[in-house]
């Protein structure tokens, strides 16, 4: 299939970007939208995991029974190796804390924990352009109860979702955007799933930008 018969197929926008190549698709693209006053970074994801392990955090580690943040900050489907859903009734109950917590920690706590995480080796290893402003920014861009469903997709089904995050996270006056960027290919499958699950959960805007 066509990269624009997959879109179409998604219920998504492909744009034609005409970029200065000399750099990486995906700083061109993110150049572009920064031209047009839009803020954002290249994370594939890394905003929104990272905010919900913000709201998780406290919870996490009562979960963890762990207090180093060397454990709360990994990949959120690292974190959550112990909680393994379904019938479990333990795990159950884990699983309804986190979710709980996403919907409950004050943006006071949510600020203060992502401030720690931030700090986090792990974290400015995988994701060196994430900041502060870029946490606040999705917080109050993307309701709760977004990101509480977005989480229990992840708590359900962790591996099935950790790849496939579109490029760039953008904002813009309360606006966001998640693109995936192209030049010649095509999206590939966890992109395809990723894309065709969070979708439905997220107000935000789900396109993808072809590079020229």
């Amino acid at each position: 299939m066509t990269l624009p018969k997959q879109c179409e197929a998604l219920g998504i926008e492909l744009l034609e970007l005409r970029v200065d190549k000399a750099t990486t698709h995906e700083a061109a693209a993110l150049r572009h939208y920064q031209e047009r006053g839009f803020v954002g970074l290249h994370s594939e994801g890394g905003v929104i995991i990272s905010a919900l392990k913000a709201l998780m955090l406290d919870a996490l580690r009562g979960v963890r029974r762990r207090s180093t943040l060397n454990v709360a900050a990994h990949a959120l489907a690292a974190q959550l190796t112990l909680i393994k859903g379904g019938g479990d009734t333990e795990s159950h109950s884990d699983t309804e804390a986190l979710l709980e917590s996403v919907g409950g920690t004050s943006q006071q706590r949510y600020l203060e924990n992502a401030a720690e995480i931030l700090e986090c080796d792990s974290t400015r290893e995988k994701w060196p352009e994430l900041s502060i402003e870029f946490m606040e920014a999705l917080e109050r861009a993307v309701p709760r109860s977004e990101l509480i469903a977005v989480a229990r997709a992840l708590l359900e089904r962790p591996s099935r979702y950790r790849k496939g995050w579109p490029d760039l996270t953008l904002f813009k006056d309360g606006r966001v955007l998640h693109v995936e960027v192209k030049a010649n290919d095509k999206l590939i499958e966890s992109q395809i799933r990723t894309i065709e699950a969070m979708r439905p959960l997220l107000s935000s805007e789900f396109l993808v930008a072809k590079v020229l």
